[in-house]
């Protein structure tokens, strides 16, 4: 886990369904960079751009739904907090695929 994201906030987003949705979604993203970078641009800079981007083009979805609702209801100022470890947890999950 990034340094900057403490335990604490890296469970809240795991408690409102962050981590489950990134790994539903991970196929998808996988397929998105692809689409947008070249092998040499796939850096952890350009990959965690993407995934903040992927992510919040989701936001407004009915599969962001859950997640965006159980925030609001625990901790509204979260919002982009937990946004922010989605996505670093989409760039550990790329770098695991290899």
């Amino acid at each position: 886990m990034d340094k900057r994201f403490n335990a604490e906030a890296y469970a809240f987003m795991a408690s409102v369904g962050g981590k489950d949705w990134c790994n539903a979604h991970q196929e998808d993203f996988v397929r998105t960079l692809v689409e947008q970078f070249a092998p040499e641009e796939m850096t952890q800079g350009n990959i965690r751009k993407a995934a903040e981007r992927y992510i919040f083009n989701q936001v407004d979805s009915e599969a962001f739904a859950d997640i965006r609702n159980r925030v609001e209801a625990e901790n509204p100022a979260m919002v982009g907090m937990v946004i922010a470890i989605m996505a670093q947890y989409m760039l550990e999950l790329v770098i695991a695929r290899g």
